[in-house]
């Protein structure tokens, strides 16, 4: 007879693949034999179909544990009334914003060196002036030798905004969410298209490859459904999203394009259509644009659409609107974590950094899951001076997305402002080899020769900014 630890593995790994039907059977075999046990109400919370099934199985795990956290946070994802608790990655909420000249007061040694590189800068400028406003940056780097009373915001280098394409489907219009291994218990949200099919076991077997990421089973399983019912706009929209999830764009937008040909009215057709235009090389900003507008015309609860028409308007530096448009994905009824990380972006590009750690705060809150809340959070922070605090977050954000630089550079950054030069040259070396185009990059290792008086090779660095910003223009 298999044991209940047998069991219990088998269980997991149903869940693991995202076989919800075995991995509830096998944790209501374990739930006969210990039904005391909290681990399995929690995965068991995780396996349920409805959301009252969910509520319940989280509702016996705090009879058993009233502290458990895992199952608050269940329960007011699932919209009970649940106190909220602090979250995962702790930030001080009396967190002191500190000025340039208090914090050379407090390193005196640090607004030395600052002071020390004027005459340096000096001479770089002569060839950084004039470029992408270089000026900028001498008048940024040399802030704590002149009496300024505003936070700490380290100047960058901005090339034209870039949307990054996700390979995990997106919660709103699939079946999965972009998790990373943190303490929370997650479920899958419905698919947002679902109509009766003839075809439907080879639509069910299409839905659950399409959440596990087979995305060639997905397309076999939905031309075989198309091979029966050829005018089913929803199956060409689920192909778009396929191929648009492996990088294809080209099939993904003639598959969109099949579904608004079956059906002018259909909203995700549009939507799916705009996200290749995002996504896809080249960006074609303005179209996305008018079919995003036309989605939602279509379809104002399409949530998806307010949330890819906020980002856009972020990327065309409108951070009023792209508020407005995440109220309006909110007035969808749906207030999730993505809502809220869209607004703390708005406000940090507002300057308004209360707002913007409020409303990241409440998005980890709701979805400790998210990559991107941990590094918007360290943004926040940064924007305000606070490296140190900034860290934890970073080191999260880049253990779950190691192949995104941006987590990398702004750890380098963090380390470097709290006086760990060698992990933060580590850092930055490592960004550098892996996109020797990384502009950020070349600044902070420039930063670093000049701390370490290697001037030559500082000046190097910024030869680098200089020709790759030329480069930029050019293109």
């Amino acid at each position: 007879m298999i044991s209940e630890q047998e069991l219990y593995s088998q269980a997991l790994a149903a869940l693991q693949a995202k076989d919800l039907r075995q991995a509830r059977d096998l944790f209501s075999q374990l739930l006969k034999l210990n039904p005391k046990n909290i681990d399995y109400w929690l995965w068991m919370s995780a396996a349920v179909p409805t959301p009252k099934e969910r509520v319940y199985c989280l509702r016996q795990v705090l009879l058993l544990d009233p502290e458990n956290h895992e199952a608050k946070h269940g329960l007011r994802m699932a919209g009970e009334d649940i106190p909220l608790e602090e979250p995962a990655v702790k930030i001080p909420s009396n967190v002191a914003w500190k000025t340039s000249l208090e914090q050379a007061d407090e390193n005196p040694d640090r607004g030395r060196g600052l002071r020390s590189r004027l005459a340096l800068y000096s001479f770089l400028g002569v060839a950084i002036i004039g470029v992408f406003g270089f000026g900028i940056y001498l008048a940024v780097r040399s802030s704590s030798a002149n009496q300024n009373s505003a936070p700490i915001k380290r100047w960058t280098v901005t090339v034209s905004p870039t949307f990054t394409e996700t390979v995990t489907p997106n919660p709103s219009t699939t079946g999965s969410l972009p998790s990373i291994a943190l303490d929370a218990t997650f479920t899958a949200t419905p698919i947002y298209v679902a109509t009766p099919h003839n075809r439907l076991e080879a639509y069910n077997a299409a839905m659950r490859a399409y959440e596990k990421g087979d995305w060639a089973q997905a397309l076999d399983y939905f031309q075989q459904v198309l091979d029966v019912e050829p005018n089913d706009a929803d199956i060409y929209y689920h192909m778009g999203d396929v191929y648009r999830f492996q990088g294809d764009y080209a099939n993904a937008l003639s598959a969109y394009q099949s579904a608004k040909q079956i059906d002018a009215n259909f909203a995700p057709a549009y939507l799916g259509i705009a996200q290749v235009d995002l996504y896809g090389s080249p960006q074609k900003l303005d179209e996305a644009q008018t079919a995003l507008q036309t989605a939602v015309s279509l379809d104002p609860n399409l949530h998806q659409a307010y949330l890819e028409l906020a980002s856009l308007s972020l990327a065309q530096n409108n951070a009023d609107v792209a508020l407005d448009w995440l109220q309006k994905a909110a007035d969808t009824g749906e207030d999730t974590a993505a809502i809220e990380l869209g607004r703390a972006k708005a406000y940090l590009a507002k300057g308004d950094s209360e707002d913007a750690l409020t409303a990241i705060q409440k998005a980890n809150q709701m979805d400790r899951s998210l990559v991107e809340v941990y590094t918007v959070w360290a943004q926040v922070l940064q924007a305000n001076g606070d490296f140190a605090d900034s860290i934890q977050p970073l080191q999260i954000a880049a253990a779950n997305a190691p192949s995104d630089l941006t987590n990398q550079i702004l750890l380098a950054r963090a380390y470097y402002e709290s006086g760990d030069s060698d992990k933060a040259m580590q850092l930055v070396n490592a960004s550098l080899q892996k996109d020797s185009k990384a502009i950020d990059a070349y600044l902070l290792r420039a930063d670093l020769y000049l701390d370490a008086g290697d001037t030559d090779a500082a000046r190097a660095d910024f030869n680098s900014v200089l020709r790759l910003s030329y480069n930029d223009f050019d293109a």
